[in-house]
C-alpha cells in the first residue's frame, strides 16, 4: 500500500491580510489514543534583549501552550518535553520550537506540519529572529512581537486551526507589534478547537501563578513563597467526584510529593472550585528547572487522570545535592472559593492537620508524615485492596502538636514482602478519617 506525506507550512507574514472565518485545516491529531496530546521541545535561543533569559522564553512559550491545553478545554493536551538544541525544521518525530537567525522573506513565524493520510504526525514552530524583534518578558514594546501571543497563534495552527474572522481572536490572521491580547483565547478559538477534538468531560483544571505570568518564576538559593491559583471545573451536567494532587516534577522526570492531596472532592454539574494557594519553597533546592503540577483523577480505581495543569519554576544559585526533605516543602496554605454545591473532603482539616506520604509509588518503604497544629488522638493503619488490615503503625494514641514521622516497609511480621499493588493508608484524628492510596512497586 502506498501512502504520501506532505508538509503544510502556515505563516504569519507582512503585509497583513483579511480572513473570512475560522477554518479547520487538512488532517488532525484525532487518530491518537485517548488522552490525545503531544510533547513540545523548546530551544530558548532568542538573542533579542526583550526575550530575557532562557527561562523567560520557555515561560512565554509554555504559557501559550497552556492557553490551548487549559482554557481551550478540549480533548487535547500539550505536554512539556524538555529542552532541545535543534534549530531547524525536520521530519524527525519531534515537535520543536526555536528561534532562527535566518530570514524567510517577510515571515515572522511559521508552523511546519507533516501530514500523512490526514493524520498530523509532527509539527515544528519557528520564530524568524533575523528581521524582527521579539519580547518574552513582561510587556512587548510597540516595535516588538510578543512571543506568548505569537506562540499561541502558531500552536493553534499546530492543532490544525485556520484563521478566525474576529480580530480579537488569537487565530485572527493579522498580527501587529506590541499586540498582547491574543495571549487569551477568544470564544471563537475555543469553539474551533472543540469542534476538532471535542470538549473535555467531565472535569478540567487550570493552575497558574497568581501574579503576572509574563515573568518566569525564578528563585535563588534562599527559597521563598510561590502564590498560585487552581481552578477546577465540572463540565458535565451531573455531580462528580475526583481526587486532587499537587506535586513537583524534578528535572529527571521523577515526582516529588504529593505536596498537597485531597482524596475526594465533589462538584455539581456546571460548577467550579477555586484554590488560592501559597507554596513555601525551602532554601537549598538544587538549581534547575522544575514543573509544579496539579492533577485531578478519578476517585475510584484505576484512578485515571481527568486533567493536568502545570507551570515552570526555576531555582538558581542554590546548594548542590538532593532536593531536600519533604517536610521542608510545607503543604500549600490553601483557601477555597466554591459554588454552593461544591464539597471538599480533605487531607487537611480546618488547616489543623496534614497527611503526607513519600515516595509514592515506592518499591522498598514509604515515609508517612502526620502534621498536627494541635494535639489529637491518632490511629494509623494500612489496608490492602480486600480491606484487610496489614499493619497498624499507631493505635489510638494522643499525639502532641508537631510533625510525626512514620515508615512502612511493606513486610508482614515474618519479614516477607507484600505483593505489588495498591494499598490504603487510613489515618484517624479525633474521630475524623483520612485516606490515601499507596502504590507498592517491585
Amino acid at each position: 500500500m502506498r501512502y504520501f506525506t506532505f508538509l503544510l507550512v502556515l505563516l504569519i507574514i507582512i503585509p497583513f491580510f483579511d480572513s473570512e472565518a475560522y477554518t479547520i485545516g487538512d488532517g488532525d491529531w484525532t487518530y491518537k489514543p485517548e488522552p490525545m496530546g503531544e510533547d513540545l521541545l523548546i530551544n530558548p535561543n532568542c538573542s533579542d534583549s526583550g526575550c530575557g533569559s532562557p527561562a523567560d522564553q520557555i515561560n512565554a512559550i509554555w504559557m501559550a501552550a497552556k492557553a490551548w491545553s487549559d482554557y481551550g478545554n478540549a480533548g487535547f493536551e500539550f505536554s512539556y518535553g524538555g529542552l532541545t538544541a535543534t534549530a531547524r525544521p525536520a521530519n524527525d518525530d519531534k515537535n520543536i520550537i526555536y528561534f532562527s537567525q535566518s530570514a524567510s522573506g517577510s515571515t515572522i513565524s511559521a508552523a511546519y506540519t507533516w501530514i500523512t493520510y490526514d493524520m498530523v504526525t509532527e509539527c515544528d514552530l519557528v520564530f524568524y529572529d533575523s528581521l524582527w524583534l521579539f519580547n518574552a518578558k513582561g510587556r512587548a514594546e510597540h516595535y516588538e512581537y510578543d512571543v506568548w501571543s505569537l506562540a499561541a497563534n502558531e500552536l493553534g495552527h499546530v492543532l490544525v486551526l485556520g484563521a478566525s474572522e474576529y480580530d480579537e481572536a488569537t487565530m485572527y490572521s493579522n498580527f501587529r507589534p506590541g499586540e498582547m491580547f491574543k495571549r487569551t483565547l477568544h470564544w471563537d478559538d475555543i469553539a474551533g478547537i472543540q469542534a476538532i477534538y471535542g470538549e473535555r468531560i467531565p472535569f478540567s483544571i487550570v493552575m497558574e501563578p497568581a501574579e503576572d505570568a509574563s515573568y518566569a518564576r525564578i528563585f535563588d538559593g534562599a527559597g521563598g513563597e510561590l502564590d498560585f491559583t487552581v481552578r477546577v471545573y465540572n463540565n458535565s451536567d451531573t455531580l462528580g467526584h475526583f481526587q486532587a494532587t499537587i506535586d513537583l516534577i524534578k528535572p529527571n522526570g521523577q515526582v516529588f510529593g504529593p505536596l498537597f492531596h485531597r482524596d475526594d472532592v465533589s462538584i455539581n454539574g456546571g460548577d467550579s472550585i477555586v484554590f488560592n494557594s501559597t507554596q513555601l519553597i525551602p532554601p537549598g533546592v538544587p538549581p534547575n528547572e522544575y514543573l509544579y503540577r496539579a492533577r485531578i483523577r478519578d476517585a475510584n480505581f484505576p484512578y485515571d487522570d481527568y486533567d493536568i495543569s502545570n507551570f515552570h519554576v526555576w531555582i538558581t544559585d542554590s546548594g548542590q545535592g538532593s532536593i531536600v526533605s519533604m517536610p521542608k516543602w510545607q503543604s500549600p496554605r490553601v483557601t477555597f472559593n466554591s459554588s454552593s454545591s461544591g464539597n471538599l473532603n480533605s487531607d487537611r482539616n480546618s488547616q489543623s492537620s496534614a497527611i503526607i506520604s513519600y515516595p509514592n509509588p515506592f518499591n522498598d518503604h514509604t515515609k508517612i508524615i502526620v502534621e498536627l497544629d494541635e494535639s489529637a488522638k491518632a490511629d494509623v493503619r494500612i489496608f490492602n485492596l480486600l480491606g484487610e488490615e496489614v499493619e497498624c503503625l499507631i493505635e489510638n494514641r494522643i499525639l502532641p502538636a508537631g510533625d510525626h514521622f512514620l515508615s512502612w516497609h511493606a513486610k508482614n511480621p515474618r519479614g516477607d514482602s507484600y505483593p505489588t499493588g495498591m494499598y490504603f493508608l487510613k489515618v484517624t484524628l479525633d474521630g475524623k478519617v483520612f485516606t490515601q492510596r499507596l502504590m507498592l512497586l517491585k
